[in-house]
């Protein structure tokens, strides 16, 4: 696996990849705030043809946009990435589709659901 952008404070030790990103870091393109940034932290696995991922997350949520997502991503124009955000006071649910410009849906995170949907 390597980084595209590398943050300074990160580890990776039993399977468990820890990293502490770095201020106004992040990946954006065109979004209704006009920005367009490419800096975010990505510890990329090169993969072709079909694909099944799993992550999970544990982040320490505490300011505006501090998010800890998976992403697919094939170039700087052409990436998905989803994970909880903070936006509107709360943790939200945050799916960002990018193909030249950043499309930004985002749901309550609500209680844990069970594995059938239900709580």
């Amino acid at each position: 696996m390597t980084w595209l952008n590398e943050p300074g404070d990160r580890s990776l030790k039993d399977g468990v990849l820890r990293a502490v990103t770095e201020s106004g870091t992040d990946f954006r393109r065109s979004t209704f705030y006009d920005w367009i940034t490419d800096n975010g932290h990505f510890f990329a696995e090169p993969a072709i043809g079909d694909l099944t991922a799993e992550v999970a997350v544990s982040a320490g949520h505490t300011t505006r946009f501090d998010q800890a997502d998976m992403m697919v991503r094939a170039d700087e124009r052409t990436w998905l990435k989803a994970g909880p955000e903070v936006t509107s006071g709360a943790v939200q649910v945050s799916t960002v589709f990018t193909r030249g410009f950043s499309d930004v849906p985002m749901a309550p995170a609500g209680p844990p659901m069970s594995r059938d949907g239900l709580e």
